[in-house]
Order: C-alpha cells, then sequence, then structure tokens
C-alpha cells in the first residue's frame, strides 16, 4: 500500500516504498457522488458577486458553501481530496510503469518487478529473462517489458550518480 499515517512513518523515504497502482473504479463513482453533491447541495454564485473575476463579465462562478451546507462542504471537500491522492498516485504509476498499469497482466507484472522497485535496483540480466519467461504469453509485449528495464535501469544507474 503507498498510502500511511504520517505519525507512522519516522522517515518520509518510506512512504515509497510500494508500487503505485491505478486509480480504482471506486474513485469514478467517488467523484461523481462529488459532482452532485455539489450541485445539489452547495448554491452556485457568482464569482462577481462576491469582488472576484476583476468585474470582467467573464461569467465565472463557483460553489460557495453557507452555513446550512458546511457539513456537505466538508464532505465533498473530503471526497475530492481522496480522489486527487488516487489521480496522483495513478500519475506517478504511469511515470514509473506507463501503459503498463492499465493491462489485465498489472497484478503478476506487478508482484514480478515490486522487489527490485522498492529496494530501488536496477534489473539483471538474470531478473529481466526471469520475469521474461514468466510474462511469455500475456498481452505485455518483451518489448514492452525491455523498454521499462532500459528506463528504470538508466534511471537507478542516474540516481546512483547523483543525478
Amino acid at each position: 500500500m503507498c498510502v500511511a499515517n504520517a505519525e507512522d512513518i519516522e522517515d518520509l523515504g518510506e512512504i515509497k516504498d510500494c508500487i503505485p497502482e491505478p486509480e480504482p473504479e471506486e474513485s469514478e463513482c467517488a467523484d461523481g457522488i462529488s459532482d452532485a453533491a455539489k450541485t445539489c447541495l452547495i448554491p452556485e454564485v457568482s464569482v462577481e458577486a462576491f469582488g472576484g473575476g476583476g468585474g470582467n463579465g467573464s461569467g465565472q462562478s463557483q460553489f460557495l458553501p453557507g452555513p446550512s451546507n458546511s457539513v456537505y462542504a466538508q464532505l465533498i471537500a473530503d471526497i475530492d481530496t481522496a480522489v486527487a491522492a488516487y489521480q496522483a498516485r495513478e500519475a506517478w504509476a504511469v511515470e514509473y510503469f506507463g501503459g503498463m498499469i492499465f493491462t489485465d497482466a498489472w497484478p503478476d507484472v506487478s508482484a514480478l518487478i515490486e522487489p527490485q522497485v522498492i529496494a530501488r535496483v536496477p534489473f539483471s540480466a538474470q531478473n529481466q529473462v526471469a520475469i521474461l519467461a514468466a510474462l511469455s504469453g500475456y498481452e505485455i509485449s518483451p518489448d514492452t517489458l525491455q523498454a521499462f528495464f532500459l528506463r528504470w535501469n538508466t534511471s537507478m544507474q542516474a540516481w546512483g550518480e547523483g543525478a
């Protein structure tokens, strides 16, 4: 898991000791709930009505909670924060692994690459051969995996050299 309570982490580097995953499908539902709640529970008002927007007639509006719906506003903010966290985690995963995270084979790929990723070490030739053999017949092509190994190993080399 890629999240932890701040008080449980002695070294902030610990939070990265995981394999980031794609955004769960439930996050899309939560985002929809937030949008619906904003529409139903918090009035939309013109930014210009409150001195915003510079009076330029931009027609911009925003949702402003009033005293009677501040609890709903907090719930919406909490949902939006959770969705943003999942989106950030997915962006991190895409940065590391590219489109591999969106394949049906990802759970198996993730399990095979996890030791090197968490240890932040290059994939040896032996590791690469073993992983390629284990994943033969999967929808991820050997070329895609080789490109990942090359990128990862190059990044680990650069990191080791202080770049």
